[in-house]
């Protein structure tokens, strides 16, 4: 296992193919494709909801609160891109809110230290920052229609030479999503275990997101199938030109490059296996 900090360098690293398997946020998904990253999308592993949030002191009660403050979070993140879903949705200018790009680490400590306003993070970094108000969660804006995921890419050099691996690792994870979806106590102490986290906060944690077994992931609301691709076809698109926007590519590809890279066959595969 390789960790990295943000999903900009899981791209980097599936661009090189320094890796052969990335776990990305979207929009790290977005960037790695709109870039030109030879992967396959195959498996979204959680869509992000209250795991994921806006987090603010006690001055900010609205959304017009906002105006003047400084909120933090890691540009180019499922994170930055509710934020700036939100303001958009709230009537708010960029240029109106002081917006800082931070690691997880470094928020936590202006955070402690009340250099910010408040932040758009993720768990468990969001539990650990003290008297804090959540104003939005990743999961009020995936009803709005902004969607946010942590999702899974394979090179597709490796899809292509291991197909085997690549049906088997994701019959381990319909497997793993399985026994939360039927025995979730079981499945809450093995990741508490393997995490070093109190039950209480692996339930916390796994709570706040919406987890999807194979035959779920080939919805039309998600990956779809082989025959009709689903909306995460222009969810994914919708992210890069949101990255364009944000300077951090500078060009989008057609949405056909993004209908091309979701794979839904292996998904697929595993599910028929019931």
């Amino acid at each position: 296992y390789k960790v990295f900090d943000s999903g900009k360098d899981v791209a980097m690293a599936l661009m090189t193919e320094d890796i052969d398997f990335g776990l990305p946020g979207s929009t790290g998904a977005a960037l790695a494709i709109a870039q030109g990253a030879k992967v396959e999308y195959i498996w979204t592993h959680e869509v992000l909801g209250s795991v994921e949030a806006l987090v603010v002191n006690d001055s900010i009660k609205t959304a017009a609160d906002l105006k003047g403050k400084t909120i933090a979070t890691p540009f180019a993140s499922t994170a930055h891109f509710s934020l700036l879903k939100y303001l958009e949705n709230n009537g708010i200018e960029q240029k109106d809110v002081n917006i800082l790009d931070m690691q997880t680490a470094e928020i936590y400590t202006a955070w402690e230290n009340s250099q910010i306003d408040g932040a758009y993070i993720w768990e468990p970094t969001m539990s650990k920052m003290s008297n804090t108000n959540v104003l939005v969660t990743s999961g009020d804006l995936a009803e709005m229609g902004y969607m946010t995921a942590n999702v899974e890419l394979v090179t597709k050099s490796f899809a292509d030479a291991h197909p085997e691996m690549v049906e088997a690792y994701l019959r381990a994870l319909n497997k793993a999503v399985e026994l939360y979806q039927d025995t979730p106590t079981e499945a809450i102490k093995t990741i508490g275990d393997a995490m070093q986290l109190s039950q209480e906060d692996a339930q916390f944690q796994m709570s706040g997101s919406i987890w999807l077994n194979a035959s779920e992931q080939i919805d039309a609301k998600y990956m779809g199938t082989s025959k009709e691709k689903g909306v995460l076809v222009d969810n994914l698109y919708d992210m890069a030109m949101f990255l364009k926007d944000q300077g951090s590519i500078t060009d989008v590809p057609e949405k056909s490059v993004f209908e091309d890279v979701v794979n839904p066959s292996f998904a697929e595969t595993v599910a028929a296996e019931k």
